[in-house]
């Protein structure tokens, strides 16, 4: 799973999706503001990006966020996480070649153990990334990591507070950020970046506000059915070459298990008129027809919810493919929003296993309650 969450996520207007636990929480006036500052590296994972590491990578963190304390369900079921925005500012160790990279990340916190002058929490989020520097086939083609200075992010953090007083703590952790741009233009390896970090959190506003504690009624346990159209755009080798369109037609069953997961089961298919430039590769292909750039498969998939959000994990398996050089098997990662009106906004990232072939950004319905 963490292979593939190192090659997904998520592009563009992905903010939008965590933008309803960033800014539609109750009216509290409560506000936590932290800084950080991480050390690490860059994980060499090809060989050609080596020559690229010239030391250990700095990053500096601003984080602004505010408390929950139970005003809507899922905050309760989740142990009342706190929701905000991180900046980052990364300096890669390379200006020549790679440049500073800079982020923001909107983020949920969860808390794993409380005690009394001691907190672990787990902070996952996801957003968008600007690289100084990319790939140019004149003068930077040794840059084979990024072809974009736009980037989708995904950051993980686990973290420990050791509170000073009501309002000041120390904050040590250590870290996992991912940059791609999910093969919208190519090279496109991306910035995997472990670090380890310290800082200081301090919280402005009420130290003594109270939780609020409801009876949370039994998860609702009915399975029903989601078809979701998929749109994309992928760049293939060699890079300035055209962005060919790719369409994916998704019918699933979901079966929630509790308020925080469910399992899936589903057929996918897709329309990819960019195999065309694989096929004229293989020489085994001798004739092609539109009708090979159809695709079917099928899949299982988890998703993790956090009240109206979740976050995808799916594995498939091709049922039908004329193009066999990617494997039998597909993945995707993602995340899913379900309006109340059972409209669904789609947004993920389909692989085969470590390496990104597309973005998906679709819209779709629920039937079922």
């Amino acid at each position: 799973m963490f292979v593939l969450m190192k090659k997904a996520i998520i592009y563009f207007s992905i903010t939008l999706f965590f933008s309803h636990f960033v800014f539609s929480q109750e009216q509290n006036k409560n506000l936590l503001v932290s800084e950080k500052t991480h050390y690490g590296f860059i994980i060499p994972h090809r060989s050609n990006i080596e020559i690229l590491i010239k030391g250990h990578i700095k990053m500096y963190e601003v984080v602004v966020s505010k408390p929950t304390f139970g005003a809507k369900q899922w905050q309760q079921i989740y142990g009342y996480p706190n929701v905000g925005l991180s900046l980052m500012s990364i300096d890669l160790a390379n200006p020549e070649q790679l440049g500073n990279g800079f982020a923001i990340i909107p983020h949920i916190n969860f808390s794993i153990m409380k005690k009394k002058y001691f907190k672990l929490n787990f902070r996952v989020g996801t957003g968008l990334g600007y690289f100084t520097k990319k790939f140019n086939p004149k003068d930077n083609y040794k840059n084979n990591i990024i072809g974009s200075s736009i980037n989708g992010s995904v950051s993980f953090l686990l973290e420990n507070k050791i509170r000073f007083s009501d309002r000041l703590s120390m904050e040590n952790g250590i870290g996992f950020t991912h940059f791609s741009n999910g093969s919208f233009t190519v090279p496109n390896l991306g910035f995997n970046l472990p670090t380890v970090n310290t800082g200081f959190s301090y919280l402005f506003g009420s130290v003594n506000k109270q939780v609020k504690k409801d009876s949370i009624p039994p998860a609702p346990k009915k399975s029903y059915f989601s078809i979701i159209l998929n749109g994309g755009l992928k760049e293939l080798f060699p890079s300035g070459g055209p962005k060919y369109p790719a369409w994916t037609l998704m019918g699933t069953v979901d079966k929630p298990i509790s308020y925080k997961s469910k399992l899936g089961v589903g057929l996918d298919l897709f329309y990819e008129p960019g195999l065309k430039n694989k096929f004229d590769l293989d020489t085994n292909i001798k004739t092609i027809r539109k009708m090979d750039y159809l695709q079917s498969g099928v899949n299982i998939s988890y998703a993790y919810t956090v009240d109206r959000l979740s976050l995808l994990l799916n594995m498939g398996s091709y049922l039908s493919t004329k193009y066999k050089g990617d494997g039998n098997f597909y993945h995707r990662i993602g995340l899913r929003y379900h309006f109340q009106n059972r409209i669904i906004a789609n947004l993920s990232i389909k692989t085969h296993w470590a390496k990104a072939d597309h973005i998906e950004l679709g819209i779709g319905y629920r039937l079922g309650d």
